[in-house]
């Protein structure tokens, strides 16, 4: 598929972007969260889940800007992706529950409807790869057809899988961290 280079540029800049959108974004809500009026202890919780998987997005996503081959660079960009829906995730499950106590309603609907947190689950690790299929695996296909990366859907999964991995593996140890006593 052929597409005019001007349109291309403006639409390959549109969602480098929309990515810098989203690290903004997540730091000031990062930077709220920590602000809350709470217990000590769940500031602890915040800062240890969601600051240091913050730091390695960031970090994930300026390697994609040095990074000269295409396929290296769209790698380290659609873990960026992955690792942005994943934050973005938490922040949604962390809000409502702060906010909403959704953790206990949650569970006393788990015990009524023990499919409900399958369902959850299914939805937070759906989210990233159903994210960047449909929205932005489209773009980076307009400017790099013959990219061998974009082109092996095996490799985009295990990218996925090692996103997955490693930001649980990550995040869930800060928090276990946090809330251990000393």
């Amino acid at each position: 598929m052929s597409i005019n280079p001007l349109i291309w540029e403006h639409m390959s800049k549109e969602i480098d972007d929309a990515f810098n959108w989203i690290i903004l974004i997540l730091t000031t809500i990062s930077g709220f969260l920590i602000d809350l009026p709470e217990a000590t202890e769940v500031k602890k919780v915040v800062a240890s889940g969601f600051i240091i998987p913050l730091l390695a997005l960031y970090a994930i996503w300026f390697m994609g800007y040095f990074i000269r081959s295409v396929d290296a660079k769209l790698a380290v960009k659609t873990l960026g992706w992955f690792y942005a829906t994943f934050v973005s995730m938490m922040f949604v499950f962390f809000f409502l529950d702060i906010s909403y106590g959704m953790g206990p309603l949650l569970s006393g609907l788990a015990r009524q409807v023990p499919v409900i947190i399958p369902v959850l689950m299914i939805v937070f690790f759906a989210a990233p790869i159903l994210f960047f299929r449909l929205f932005v695996l489209p773009i980076y296909r307009l400017d790099h057809e013959d990219a061998g990366f974009l082109a092996s859907p095996l490799k985009q999964v295990f990218l996925y899988i090692f996103a997955a991995l490693t930001f649980l593996g990550l995040a869930m140890s800060l928090i276990i961290a946090a809330v251990r006593p000393l």
